[in-house]
C-alpha cells in the first residue's frame, strides 16, 4: 500500500464500533482454537509416522496422512483468522 493512501487512513479519529469488535475476537479465538486444539493435537498423531521411516501398516500411514492434511489446513486457516481478527 503506498503512503499516498495509507496515510490519511492513519491521521483520521478513530471510533471503536463494538459489532466490528466482537467480530474480530471472534474470528481471533476461533483461529486460536483451530491452531492449539486442532492442529496440535493432530501433530501427536502425524509426528511419530512422519519422523522415522520404516515398515508401518497402510492404514496408519493414511491415518496419518489424512491428519496431516488437516494439521496443514488448521495451522494455515488458525493464523489466517487470527491475522483477520
Amino acid at each position: 500500500m503506498r503512503a499516498k493512501s495509507f496515510l490519511p487512513q492513519i491521521t483520521m479519529p478513530r471510533k471503536v464500533n463494538w459489532d466490528l469488535f466482537y467480530e474480530g475476537s471472534y474470528l481471533f479465538f476461533w483461529g486460536l482454537f483451530e491452531k492449539i486444539f486442532v492442529a496440535d493435537n493432530l501433530a501427536k498423531i502425524v509426528n511419530p509416522v512422519f519422523a522415522q521411516p520404516g515398515p508401518y501398516e497402510g492404514g496408519l500411514v493414511l491415518n496419518a496422512l489424512y491428519a496431516f492434511a488437516f494439521q496443514i489446513f488448521c495451522d494455515f486457516d488458525g493464523y489466517s483468522n487470527m491475522v483477520s481478527g
